[in-house]
């Protein structure tokens, strides 16, 4: 009974009856051999939890006194159809009777994670206890050598990609932070895609060297993305789903607030351009602090205008509008000319500030990204709906399929 394969297809992890013995072979030629009158029964889990420290899925042998005498991790048998996949180690559980029955012992039992919790107490090692290599030491630091490296690409891509948000012009508005968010997610996605290219590409290479020709490309690439497309088709469903509230927030919320801060804005500068007198004053700044959970002081700075009106009514001061997302330069010492309404001198605003369109810049790219994004939701709407009730369909016939 066959389990893991090596990098050339080779399956050195695999447990034969010899001699009425139970032989467990691993990688570098490791060879296990339990007497099967020792043996009191054999499991098959799928571990009792991911967390560092605790079991995976394995196969475990005890004897008579339920000490273990032999681990061989993996997914095995049942476990492996009923959990999630494995590679490596996915077998038939036919296979596994048959064994059990050509060594006359018991039949293997699967158990449920919750079972395994409640054997895993009185689980204890016994004398002679093996674990079964089933991972060849090269593979292992291959991959740890080309997870490393993916860190490293993915790491220089979010660097790369919030380089690239801020080269973006400002008047393209706050689409600006989504483009350099997506690249930023693009990037680790990106990472983790070459890393099991390079996987194939690596088992690829070995294959051919040892047959001595080029072998067949699609027999270790598109063959692979065959066999696992569920997984990046969940991948992407999830995604879809994920990108239609990010899409809302990007598209009619942010249109339609820098749509209203537009009107307002545009309103505020008609009325101090045809009823504004003017004074010289100062753009100056008036913090506020306060403590943040860590007990820390925080800073907010309030761009402040600081004028005195013509009528002699006395020194106004009150906060600089934010027209077309931005302020006034701060600055206590420079003079600057403004703007303000006569019946209401705390309406005011520095004459460098309305004297453009509030509309030029970040409201109108607001605007148009927000149009765009609010347009594309519709489609990215239907085909997930599309998409979510096409999976469960195909789940439902499946499951039929199964019980007929």
């Amino acid at each position: 009974m066959s389990g893991a394969t090596d990098l050339l297809g080779a399956m050195p992890v695999r447990l034969r009856s010899e001699n009425h013995d139970l032989v467990a072979y691993g990688f570098e030629n490791q060879r296990i051999v339990i007497p099967a009158a020792g043996i009191g029964g054999v499991y098959v889990h799928r571990g009792w939890g991911k967390q560092w420290g605790r079991s995976g899925p394995a196969l475990v042998v005890v004897d008579s006194d339920d000490r273990v005498l032999l681990r061989a991790p993996g997914s095995w048998g049942a476990a492996a159809g009923r959990g999630r996949s494995s590679r490596s180690y996915s077998v038939m559980f036919d296979g596994l009777i048959d064994l059990c029955d050509d060594l006359g012992i018991g039949r293997p039992k699967d158990l449920t994670p919750r079972d395994v919790r409640q054997q895993k107490e009185r689980w204890r090692r016994a004398p002679g206890y093996h674990k079964l290599r089933v991972r060849s030491r090269g593979l292992v630091f291959t991959k740890m050598a080309l997870a490393l490296l993916g860190l490293v690409l993915a790491g220089l891509g979010i660097a790369a990609a919030v380089a690239l948000a801020k080269l973006l012009p400002p008047g393209i508005g706050a689409v600006r932070n989504l483009i350099g968010g997506l690249l930023g997610i693009a990037a680790p996605l990106a990472a983790i895609w070459l890393y099991g290219f390079e996987l194939r590409a690596l088992n690829w290479l070995a294959v051919s060297l040892q047959a001595g020709t080029l072998a067949p490309p699609d027999r270790f690439f598109c063959a692979a993305y065959r066999r696992r497309g569920s997984a990046p088709g969940k991948w992407l469903t999830a995604l879809m789903v994920v990108a239609i509230p990010v899409l809302i927030g990007w598209g009619p919320i942010i249109g339609l607030v820098s749509l209203a801060h537009g009107f307002a804005d545009q309103a505020l500068v008609t009325s101090l351009r045809h009823n504004g007198a003017t004074a010289i004053g100062y753009n100056i700044d008036v913090p506020t602090y306060s403590t943040d959970s860590n007990g820390d002081t925080e800073v907010i700075h309030h761009p402040t205008l600081l004028f005195l009106p013509l009528d002699g009514t006395g020194v106004v001061q009150t906060p600089d509008p934010a027209i077309a997302g931005w302020t006034w330069p701060m600055n206590q010492r420079h003079l600057v000319t403004i703007v303000y309404d006569p019946a209401d001198p705390r309406t005011a605003a520095v004459a460098g500030q309305i004297s453009g369109s509030p509309w030029h810049g970040a409201p109108t790219g607001n605007i148009v990204s927000g149009a765009v994004l609010t347009v594309a939701l519709v489609p990215l709407t239907w085909l997930t709906v599309r998409r979510i009730r096409g999976k469960r369909r195909e789940s439902r016939e499946g499951f039929f399929d199964a019980i007929g």
